[in-house]
């Protein structure tokens, strides 16, 4: 495969959905232009704090990840090593 190829989708994709909405084929209500939807999130990053909301959505999944393995791996070891657990 070409090095050029892993791109033909993505542009494919962004030049119909283009097409799309400058014939105004959908309501733009519906389907924003790419452009509106690029503007949108420079925005939301910039002056509303997506990027501050991203990095604590990330902080808490991985703390929930972590809390649940301290848990669960020492629980699923005690299950394992015990015959009358693991059975029941």
């Amino acid at each position: 495969m070409r090095k050029g190829a892993i791109f033909i989708l993505p542009i494919s994709i962004l030049l119909i959905w283009g097409l799309v909405t400058q014939l105004r084929l959908v309501d733009p209500l519906f389907l924003p232009s790419p452009w509106e939807v690029l503007k949108s999130l420079v925005s939301g990053i910039v002056k509303d704090g997506l990027g501050r909301d991203a990095i604590v959505t990330l902080y808490r999944s991985i703390s929930g990840f972590v809390v649940s393995a301290v848990i669960g791996i020492p629980l699923g070891l005690l299950v394992g090593r015990i015959p009358s657990l693991s059975r029941a």
